[in-house]
């Protein structure tokens, strides 16, 4: 089954059990809040999974070290042209690393024998209008969007909605009621 079809279901599921009310913004701002990571963890694992995998048909390289190997290739030949014009190709084994691919290595986290996934990008906590900027902070500190679910992360969804719940009676309670005149 495709990522998309188990979290398309797991929405419907969320939808059907009225987990999920698409209409309301902190279920949106929720489900956001604990998919997205989930989702991008998942096509970060598949594209580093795939990336690193030997092709038979190219002698077991990886399609990353067939794409450097390119890049590499690409600049010999770009070097070659600006101090060989007579020679029109240059072997890889002659080229050096110089501070210019160096650079393009760590800029793109090009490291061939990496066995560590790539890190999530980005941050997973979204604005919601209804939490302070203190609540936000106790969310991050309570609450990890990618700890262990055997639910696809709808045990975490429900703990953030009754987060958000709970923080939403607490300000109504904080609120000082008008006295009539």
């Amino acid at each position: 089954m495709s990522s998309q079809r188990i979290w398309e279901s797991c929405f419907h599921h969320m939808e059907d059990t009225e987990d999920l009310d698409r209409s309301n913004m902190v279920h949106r701002f929720v489900l956001n809040l604990t998919c997205l990571p989930r989702i991008q963890a998942a096509l970060s694992n598949w594209a580093h999974v795939h990336n690193n995998h030997g092709i038979r048909t190219e002698k077991h390289k990886t399609p990353d070290q067939m794409w450097f190997a390119n890049m590499i290739k690409q600049r010999c030949a770009l070097q070659a042209q600006q101090l060989r014009p007579s020679r029109a190709v240059m072997d890889v084994n002659d080229f050096i690393i110089d501070n210019h691919v160096a650079d393009m290595m760590n800029r793109f986290n090009i490291d061939l024998m990496a066995d560590t996934q790539p890190e999530i990008v980005g941050s997973w906590l979204l604005t919601c209008p209804v939490l302070s900027e203190e609540d936000l902070t106790e969310l991050r500190r309570r609450i990890n969007p990618l700890r262990h679910s055997d639910v696809q992360g709808i045990d975490t969804y429900g703990d953030v909605v009754n987060f958000v719940l709970e923080c939403m009676e607490r300000q109504q309670l904080d609120v000082p009621e008008e006295q009539g005149s």
